[in-house]
């Protein structure tokens, strides 16, 4: 019963018929609810299903209590990676961004002039949520490991300010693991946001 309930869930968001604002009210109001949207999340068809919509990813993401569920699961983790749609969902929400970035982790890395360095080496699906460095002037990062079909930009900047949050921007790039990057500064700390996604 409690996955019909959840697939009716699904059904209103995908209709548009139950907007984020009432999608945090129905998760954060009810354990019973959030574990329905638990079974969502944890399912690779309805993952997908949800990811595939753009209607419903507007919603989740408007939900700070849907993004923190969503990004525990490795199915609905895989089902954006390998969606536009969630993906842009995402980049366009400071809720879901926040929500990505404390499930994520970051590579720190010293920079060679033009070079290309390993960020990381384990995994096959990751998305990168950011970057920043401890460069004052903007710096340019390419991920030549970019998944092929996407739309979301290979190549990425830092903003004038040298910092270690590698979240100078929201960014929601989904790229191929091993994870590879080059950036055109010499002898700085680069920063890269990274969620992983298959683990």
């Amino acid at each position: 019963m409690s996955m019909v309930r959840a697939l009716r869930t699904l059904t209103a968001l995908e209709n548009g018929t139950m907007s984020g604002a009432q999608l945090e009210t129905q998760l954060s109001g009810s354990t019973a609810r959030l574990g329905e949207f638990a079974l969502l999340c944890a399912s690779d068809g309805a993952a997908k299903r949800m990811a595939a919509s753009a209607v419903t990813m507007t919603a989740v993401t408007a939900s700070a209590t849907a993004m923190a569920e969503f990004v525990k699961h490795t199915a609905a983790r895989m089902a954006a990676w390998g969606s536009d749609n969630a993906l842009i969902a995402i980049k366009a929400s400071a809720t879901a961004m926040s929500a990505c970035r404390t499930a994520g982790g970051y590579a720190v890395k010293q920079a060679t002039s033009g070079g290309l360095f390993d960020v990381a080496t384990e995994g096959r699906a990751y998305i990168v949520l950011g970057v920043s460095s401890a460069y004052t002037s903007v710096a340019q990062f390419t991920f030549p490991t970019i998944r092929g079909t996407t739309s979301l930009p290979a190549n990425l900047s830092t903003d004038a300010v040298g910092d270690g949050s590698a979240a100078d921007s929201f960014q929601a790039t989904p790229v191929n693991g091993p994870v590879r990057a080059t950036v055109n500064v010499t002898s700085q700390n680069v920063y890269i946001g990274l969620l992983r996604c298959d683990a």
